[in-house]
């Protein structure tokens, strides 16, 4: 279902990347329920949500990726050295700030801010408000607000700070841009941890 609804929108948008087509696949997408009604919880167990090819082929705004950023992350989780010609041309990026249309964190540490650039891909000028929560967490998206031309990208942050959550405990919310009309939902997980160490030291 996935791969035919990517086909179907890389013949409606043959200009888009696979990572653009990818986000609008994922931001455009219904709750998972369980049998009782209720939200399953089990997030990593259905990822996004349920398909809705029909929303995502006009979904308001995209994450957009390409080989460089990759590259940049491939350098910042050492995949490759420091002094490789790739990651002194391109630099590196935390691998959590690789530009996906799901925003992860695996260790944070009391507090830890996340990076991301959306794109207008329509042709209208259209503003989008921000808006998070992860339980246990305090969230803050900034800037609130993004009014972004037909074809234009910004840059926004999103702060996590721990206040109740369990340490070493996943929590699982949304990150949700919307004109009033469309939401551009994200999947936004994070888990706290007291301490952080090298998985090796030499000398």
């Amino acid at each position: 279902h996935v791969a035919g609804s990517a086909a179907l929108m890389k013949q409606l948008h043959p200009a888009w990347s696979p990572a653009a087509i990818k986000s609008a696949l994922m931001t455009s997408t219904n709750d998972i329920k369980l049998a009782n009604g209720s939200l399953d919880p089990d997030r990593f167990g259905y990822g996004a949500g349920h398909l809705n090819p029909n929303s995502a082929a006009n979904p308001g705004l995209v994450y957009d990726a390409g080989p460089v950023d990759y590259l940049r992350f491939l350098c910042g989780v050492n995949s490759l050295a420091s002094d490789d010609p790739i990651c002194t041309t391109f630099g590196a990026i935390a691998p959590w700030n690789l530009n996906l249309a799901s925003l992860t964190a695996a260790d944070a540490l009391g507090k830890i801010t996340l990076t991301r650039t959306v794109k207008n891909p329509g042709a209208a000028t259209a503003t989008f408000l921000g808006s998070a929560a992860v339980p246990g967490w305090d969230v803050v998206v900034t800037p609130a607000a993004l009014t972004l031309a037909g074809n234009a990208s910004a840059s926004f942050t999103v702060k996590l700070t721990r206040t109740s959550a369990s340490v070493g405990v996943w929590s699982f919310g949304n990150l949700v841009w919307s004109d009033g009309v469309r939401q551009v939902r994200s999947p936004l997980s994070v888990r706290g941890s007291l301490f952080a160490s090298p998985f090796l030291v030499t000398d």
